[in-house]
């Protein structure tokens, strides 16, 4: 399994995205912020999007895939 956390990302709550995939785990923690960060992340740049973007590819990256219990 691999996760995401959203204060890791975005700095904005503890929520925790878990999937076996990249993009399982990504689109979990997208849903999760366009459902509890609206407001915040239409207040976003283009850059600052860019850049969570970057950290979730990154903190994913270091992530050694571990089998589902």
């Amino acid at each position: 399994m691999k996760t995401l956390n959203c204060r890791d990302v975005s700095g904005m709550c503890d929520f925790i995205a878990t999937g076996g995939t990249d993009e399982e785990v990504k689109q979990k923690l997208a849903e999760h912020g366009m459902e509890a960060h609206a407001e915040e992340l239409s207040k976003m740049t283009e850059e600052e999007k860019m850049e969570m973007a970057k950290k979730e590819d990154e903190s994913l990256a270091a992530q050694t895939p571990m089998p589902a219990n």
